[in-house]
């Protein structure tokens, strides 16, 4: 007969963190997509901001992030480093470029609190079986 397979239960740690990467995604995506439109619409001044690398780099870290996140139930590690580097990432550009607006704070506040989330022993343990 065959045995029957326990699945493991996700820890509450991985689960916020994944909830607060998605928040992060979905308020940069937004974020993007709202600057986009001031631009089209004469609006926002800066449309520099959305040239290439800058603007390419901007468009792709919270697709990044949704995709990571969505990848936490596969308990790979290479998944929480990504993450980590990706979160690096935006903190920097946040450091170098300023806090522009509101979204850049959440996404700074949000990207911290899903790194602590992701450096307690539970979710270290979550990807490193």
């Amino acid at each position: 007969m065959t045995e029957a397979h326990t699945i493991a239960q996700v820890p509450q740690e991985v689960k916020t963190a994944q909830q607060l990467i998605w928040i992060q995604s979905t308020v940069g995506l937004v974020a993007i997509t709202l600057r986009i439109g001031l631009i089209v619409t004469e609006t926002y001044p800066s449309w520099q901001s959305l040239l290439p690398p800058l603007g390419l780099l901007t468009l792709t870290l919270p697709l990044l992030l949704g995709v990571l996140a969505a990848s936490f139930l596969s308990r790979k590690k290479w998944t929480q480093t990504t993450t980590f580097i990706t979160e690096g990432v935006v903190v920097l550009l946040v450091l170098l470029f300023g806090l522009r607006d509101l979204s850049t704070l959440a996404s700074l506040i949000l990207g911290i609190a899903a790194v602590f989330w992701l450096t307690r022993p539970a979710a270290l343990f979550w990807f490193n079986r």
